[in-house]
């Protein structure tokens, strides 16, 4: 799996590697940080328990791994904004996970 995944980077050009565009963070901010927070919300408000809060908060802070890039070469879109999103999230997931897993194990519901 992770070879499939790293395909469409073999096809991208250097500097569209390491270019780092603004839309990869505000996609990645979005889906590590504000998709959890209204998933969390939710589950608050639907009075679920403690533990499964946090397996909703896991799950949904796990980010787009290894299916992105392949799934956008797959799709025809823009492979390096995938791979972009992929790399960041994988590189804030835990900060994520600290944060919401925090919150949910030291409050009160």
């Amino acid at each position: 799996m992770i070879l499939c995944s790293l395909l469409p980077m073999a096809r991208l050009e250097l500097d569209e590697v390491f270019s780092l565009e603004p839309a990869a963070w505000r996609i990645v901010l979005w889906q590590i940080f504000v998709l959890p927070t209204i998933i969390i919300a939710a589950a608050y408000l639907g009075k679920f328990s403690e533990s499964i809060i946090a397996l909703m908060a896991v799950t949904a802070c796990a980010g787009s791994l290894f299916a992105s890039p392949v799934l956008a070469d797959l799709l025809g879109l823009n492979r390096g904004r995938a791979l972009q999103c992929m790399v960041l999230s994988t590189f804030i997931m835990p900060f994520s996970y600290f944060v919401f897993l925090d919150v949910i194990l030291h409050s009160s519901f």
